[in-house]
């Protein structure tokens, strides 16, 4: 079913670029065939921004000039017109290979000109020249400011840019046209005929001004078509329906026919190429960190990983996909794109925990096999749940605020209930500082044998919260990080070379001076001889530099894990025996080894007993009966 299924996918490709390569051929011999979609679907096109906006400005003024005239059907059509112009103003913007029409040095030039006209025009008292040089120097205040809204649109805006950036570039723009002046004061001094001249350029000037503000907040109120998706989404669209039209007729009556087959292919083709993808992501992974390219188990885990949160996130984009084609060519309700987005942040934390997780784990293998297992786990263990913590507290910041939540005040009054939260949970704070203190004491690592306040067993995990123990009946215990800490810890694993081996031979009072002379001589030079016996520790190169430089500061056989010592003598005189104390250290700390070489020292003992003419003692008591009754 697997090769079937790759073998579905290859032949769907094959299928889709052909019909591309097809539909690109045809396209390119039928350069003369009539398009059949509607005007209104299409972005209009001008040699420049700056001739867009005069058009729209001289529709505008023939708009004010028909105030008061009955021909209401020229008016629609104007207005029908300038709304036209209006919808196709974003796409001129987005289109960066069209020419912003500006001239911003030569505005620059004009404005200072009629500085220097103005000041002449005041020592001249003449209020005609000021006022018609204000006018003109308004007019090409107005122009900079759009010339450098459209040129900020088109330089800030990137793939991940949202409408509150948009939003946010356009807003001083608005404000600055918005606070520029729309009255003047025409003085009763300046002659009639111009006065009527002035007042047709201010009028002039209002209707300039009054189009700048309604193109700037047309698109402040559309910003969401600024915003890559959607222009990549209405692009494609567009050219869609430009390439079907080669084929069929495209109207309003099988619009939504079309829309409906779209989307469900879209649908279909990122459903059905998602594990291509994973695979993809997967090998750009690879080359970026090259952790798991010899290891093919472990590159399937990892795969395995990261298909659940890249399936859910091509499912959940294939259907806003497939929605913004159905809602084509409007832009769809803000409710839903929120929810989505929502689903996406979701979608990506996972995806962050399973990548960190994944190759996190494969980080970690690598660092402790270059260092011969010298390396903390623990700490990288704490790293990678901290970075879990990290990720799901910037995921659930981002939902609240595409929820609609202020996350700055949120931030700010958790300084405010610091003090509440850390009194309601001073128990896991507690636990957690505790886990740091153990981690950086290193009092035990993962796998060493401990004892501690009535717990002994193996450590299998320490957490941030509590330390996981597997005792020796196999009962799995879960400490608090506190209570670990403020004990005393007994760890049998802290030590390189050296398990006490101590025990009593005890001899029957029948044994003489020289045989037992013998026996302890014997004893200690089977010891000495005993290959799994320690006698002198061997150290290491880095040990036996730091021996170098520590000798003379702290015992060092005792820091870095070494016991040895051997130690056959005549202990005591006992009630029933005479004691022969027998006391040496293992060269293997392991249980079994341990257990094993106890039992070949104590074989031996009693073979040399044996040789030595000497009897085992047992505890007994002699009765003497002084007089024996008649």
């Amino acid at each position: 079913m697997k090769k079937l299924h790759y073998y579905l996918s290859a032949f769907l490709m094959l299928c889709s670029i052909c019909v591309l390569v097809f539909a690109k051929d045809i396209t390119s011999k039928d350069t003369n065939k009539q398009e059949k979609l509607d005007i209104e679907s299409l972005p209009l096109h001008f040699e420049s921004l700056a001739l867009l906006f005069q058009h729209i400005t001289d529709i505008s003024w023939q708009i004010h000039t028909l105030q008061g005239s009955y021909d209401f059907k020229q008016k629609e059509e104007l207005i029908a017109q300038k709304n036209l112009l209006l919808q196709n103003f974003i796409a001129n913007i987005r289109n960066t290979k069209q020419s912003l029409g500006f001239d911003m040095d030569e505005n620059k030039q004009m404005q200072m000109r009629i500085d220097m006209q103005l000041n002449d025009a005041k020592i001249q008292h003449d209020a005609a020249l000021i006022l018609k040089e204000e006018i003109a120097k308004n007019n090409l205040i107005i122009e900079s400011h759009l010339a450098t809204l459209f040129k900020n649109l088109r330089k800030q805006i990137d793939f991940f840019s949202q409408k509150q950036k948009v939003v946010d570039i356009i807003q001083p723009t608005l404000q600055a046209l918005n606070a520029m002046p729309t009255t003047f004061d025409i003085s009763a001094e300046i002659p009639t005929k111009q006065q009527k001249n002035l007042k047709l350029q201010i009028e002039k000037y209002r209707n300039t001004l009054a189009s700048a503000i309604e193109i700037v907040s047309y698109l402040e109120w559309h910003a969401d078509e600024f915003v890559p998706q959607n222009t990549i989404l209405h692009a494609c669209m567009r050219w869609t329906l430009q390439l079907l039209s080669n084929f069929m007729s495209v109207n309003h009556g099988n619009l939504v026919f079309i829309k409906i087959v779209l989307s469900l292919l879209c649908f279909v083709i990122l459903w059905a190429y998602r594990k291509l993808i994973t695979r993809v992501v997967v090998y750009l992974m690879d080359l970026a960190i090259q952790l798991t390219n010899q290891d093919k188990d472990l590159h399937s885990a990892i795969q395995k990983n990261l298909l659940q949160p890249i399936s859910l996130f091509l499912l959940a984009w294939s259907v806003r996909v497939c929605i913004g084609v159905l809602y084509y060519p409007h832009l769809q309700p803000e409710e839903i794109e929120a929810w989505f987005n929502i689903l996406y942040i979701v979608n990506v934390a996972w995806f962050m925990v399973a990548l960190v997780k994944s190759y996190g784990t494969v980080l970690l293998t690598k660092i402790l096999q270059k260092r011969n297992n010298e390396f903390r786990r623990e700490i990288i263990n704490l790293i990678l749940k901290a970075l879990y913590a990290v990720i799901i507290i910037i995921a659930c910041l981002l939902i609240l605020k595409y929820l609609g939540f202020n996350v700055s005040a949120i931030i700010a009054s958790l300084g405010l209930g610091g003090l509440a939260v850390a009194l309601a949970v001073k128990d896991i704070l507690a636990n957690f500082f505790a886990s740091v203190m153990l981690l950086f004491d290193n009092s035990f690592s993962q796998g060493d044998w401990i004892e501690c306040n009535g717990v002994d067993g193996v450590v299998v995990e320490i957490g941030l919260r509590r330390t996981t123990v597997r005792t020796a009946d196999n009962a799995l215990l879960f400490v608090p990080n506190a209570e670990l800490a403020g004990k005393i810890i007994r760890n049998w694993s802290r030590r390189k070379a050296g398990r006490r081996i101590k025990m009593s031979v005890g001899v029957t009072y029948d044994a003489d001076e020289a045989r037992l002379k013998k026996c302890v001589a014997s004893i200690r030079q089977m010891l000495l001889d005993h290959p799994e016996v320690v006698t002198t520790p061997i150290y290491n190169q880095e040990e036996t530099q730091l021996m170098t430089l520590r000798k003379d500061i702290i015992s060092l056989d005792d820091f870095l894990g070494y016991k040895s010592g051997l130690f056959v003598c005549v202990e005591a005189l006992a009630d029933s025996s005479i004691n022969i104390l027998v006391e040496c250290f293992t060269q293997s700390v392991s249980k079994k080894d341990y257990f094993e070489v106890r039992e070949d020292v104590i074989f031996k003992i009693m073979a040399i007993v044996q040789e030595c003419n000497l009897s085992f003692a047992f505890p007994s008591q002699s009765v003497y009966v002084e007089t024996l009754p008649k």
